[in-house]
């Protein structure tokens, strides 16, 4: 089964001065057994402590890097697999302290393999022009897995990298998310295109659901007998 964003299921919030919380709202309810995967920013006055939702569903960290050289940011990957059906959730990231800089994205996506966590993860923090987070590790080893790109320059001028579909951009914060269904597993990085400034970013990829195995086309009611002459 491929991966894919749910049309139209994407949110995000831009924190005004400092705060202990940010939130975002799902346009739509979402589907039962789909994941949401989120990306929080900050800056260092505090750290992620945490992110929840309304509808009872289990967050995990997935990813986090703190660039202190840079651009003085944290930035994290969080998300949820398996989520119950409901009407439109609303996500909170919370953090230590009274942070500025906060940031927080969200995107609901169909056809993962909703048992289990990410495979590869990458960061990396620099002052150039077009942000890569380096290639992922481990590489990606199954066709059509999922690259989560999240971050941010002083700009505030990025947009998609080859290959990716911007999810949003903002001037504000100087944030960015985007991602990419990896046709071909192999290496890859999560890149933007920006002008030349401080930079920090992150990538995490998710595999899709099995579609090995298949199911026994047998009627469980019925029993199957080896009938073997004398």
């Amino acid at each position: 089964m491929a991966i894919s964003l749910v049309p139209g299921q994407k949110a995000n919030t831009i924190g005004v001065g400092a705060g202990a919380s940010i939130a975002a709202t799902m346009p739509a309810g979402v589907t039962a057994g789909n994941r949401i995967v989120v990306g929080v920013s900050c800056n260092d006055a505090g750290t992620v402590t945490g992110v929840t939702d309304d509808k009872s569903n289990t967050y995990v960290r997935e990813l986090q890097f703190d660039d202190t050289v840079q651009i003085g940011r944290w930035l994290e990957c969080w998300s949820a697999k398996n989520i119950g059906g409901s009407t439109a959730p609303t996500v909170t990231a919370a953090f230590s302290g009274t942070p500025t800089g906060r940031t927080i994205v969200i995107t609901e996506y169909t056809g993962d393999d909703n048992t289990a966590g990410h495979e590869g993860t990458a960061s990396a923090a620099g002052n150039s022009t077009n942000p890569s987070t380096g290639n992922l590790s481990p590489t990606p080893t199954v066709n059509g897995e999922l690259i989560f790109v999240f971050g941010l320059n002083s700009l505030g001028d990025l947009t998609a990298g080859s290959g990716y579909t911007l999810l949003f951009t903002e001037a504000g914060e100087g944030t960015a998310s985007e991602y990419q269904v990896q046709a071909t597993a192999g290496p890859i990085a999560g890149v933007f295109v920006g002008g030349a400034t401080t930079w920090a970013c992150i990538a995490v990829s998710f595999k899709p659901a099995s579609t090995g195995g298949g199911t026994s086309t047998l009627d469980s009611d019925y029993l199957i007998y080896q009938v073997v002459q004398p």
